[in-house]
């Protein structure tokens, strides 16, 4: 396999991951997502990101960035006017020990901007860490950041 095979294969597993697992493992974790435009001051998507909207449910009113490569997933969530200015900050502080030990880190912009990393992530990997682990995991955890009672 050459250079620019491999590195189109690289991208036919992300973006087989971003459009196909991550939906789907948030489907299985009740999480209603769709998929979404970028805000107006983004000028460019990637083959590597996708923009989702949180359709309500008990979810509060977010947009997800969700980036992945083959070792690292990223999540920047944009929680809409209507989010109370603490209400991330507070589930963060309630879930951070246990993503923490999994290996989710969260880096708070402001009270409406919040930033999920995932590194070592093995996306084509048969076990462990890999893409359908990360997605559920993700699923999951996004569904309690984003939901307004504690369902989850």
């Amino acid at each position: 396999m050459n250079l620019l095979q491999a590195y189109e294969a690289d991208y036919a597993l992300i973006e087989s991951w971003l459009d196909e697992v991550f939906p789907r493992a948030c489907a299985d974790a009740r999480l209603a997502i769709a998929p979404d435009v970028p805000p107006r001051h983004v000028t460019a998507v990637a083959r590597d990101e996708r923009w989702w909207r949180v359709n309500q449910g008990d979810g509060v009113e977010a947009v997800l960035l969700v980036h992945a490569n083959t070792t690292r997933c990223t999540v920047v969530v944009l929680a809409g006017a209507s989010v109370s200015a603490t209400f991330l900050a507070d589930k963060v502080t309630a879930t951070t020990v246990g993503a923490t030990e999994i290996g989710w880190r969260f880096h708070a912009i402001d009270s409406h901007r919040l930033i999920c990393f995932f590194d070592h992530m093995d996306l084509g990997a048969s076990g462990g860490r890999n893409g359908s682990w990360v997605a559920r995991d993700l699923a999951r955890m996004l569904r309690w950041l984003l939901s307004d009672g504690t369902a989850f």
